[in-house]
């Protein structure tokens, strides 16, 4: 393969990377989106999330009419307190 070839292939391989880099974060939000319309949320709806999370992870709540309660996370796991997520459930 000429040298001409390989560095075509190399510009193509890093223009991929950029869109993979610019648009990736975005894709995740909407992937956030769908879930909760899969997971049924509606207005009047709480979604319940962990303190440590991405603005995306309530906006994707908001999206969908829900209001999203955020929990205390464990110290020792970073993980959703289970007594904190049972205080936030409303009746």
């Amino acid at each position: 393969m000429s040298s001409h070839l390989l560095r075509g292939q190399a510009a193509i391989g890093q223009h991929d990377n950029e869109i993979t880099r610019t648009h990736q974060p975005r894709r995740r939000a909407v992937d956030l989106h769908l879930a909760c319309l899969a997971a049924g949320l509606k207005p009047g709806d709480e979604a319940i999330l962990p303190a440590i999370t991405f603005a995306a992870t309530a906006n994707a709540a908001r999206y969908c009419g829900a209001e999203p309660v955020i929990v205390d996370v464990r110290a020792d796991t970073l993980t959703m307190d289970a007594d904190a997520f049972k205080r936030a459930i409303t009746p």
